[in-house]
């Protein structure tokens, strides 16, 4: 079994409040995320949650669904899914706005207007971000087993295309992945 990680970036949000909604949401539900146990970083304003090892992760999208709701702004989650790939979800005030996946026939053979359902926009994390976009966009392209073989999707990378590429996006978006 792989690396199955989950974090999220809420923004506008401090740790104290962070922490808050983290509390609030376990105690509310059942919920594999346990507070104590998830690191909490405050770069940019914002507040940065690498959530528990043994939490859900097939839930894990819905605590920063309900972060974004509680926050009344954007929250980025990021993933790694069983060391295979990453991905986002993006909300805005509790609704989903823009997600990413670079294999999303991982599991099955899916329509075309699902596999372009994950695509990601840089326009729109760019906007949410603060970013140019042009620094981004090669991040978000489905992978193939070429590209995958190529190197890194910008000259400065440290990671190729594969799941830790999440923490050379992390850092264009402007935040530091946990020490």
């Amino acid at each position: 079994m792989g690396l199955f990680l989950d974090l999220g970036i809420l923004k506008n949000c401090d740790k104290i409040k962070a922490k808050k909604i983290l509390d609030a949401w376990a105690k509310d539900r059942t919920s594999d995320i346990s507070p104590d146990e998830c690191q909490l970083d405050e770069q940019n304003g914002d507040t940065v949650i690498l959530l528990n090892a043994d939490s859900n992760f097939e839930g894990n999208a819905q605590f920063f669904k309900y972060a974004s709701s509680k926050t009344n702004d954007a929250v980025m989650s990021l993933y790694i899914y069983d060391g295979d790939y990453w991905g986002y979800n993006l909300f805005d005030n509790g609704q989903e706005i823009d997600k990413f996946n670079p294999l999303p026939d991982y599991f099955d053979d899916i329509d075309e207007s699902e596999i372009e359902a994950y695509k990601g926009n840089s326009d729109i994390v760019a906007q949410y971000f603060n970013i140019n976009k042009d620094s981004i966009e090669n991040y978000l392209i489905f992978w193939t087993d070429e590209l995958m073989d190529e190197g890194t999707a910008y000259e400065n990378d440290e990671f190729g295309y594969e799941d830790w590429q999440l923490v050379d996006f992390m850092e264009k978006l402007g935040y530091k992945y946990f020490e």
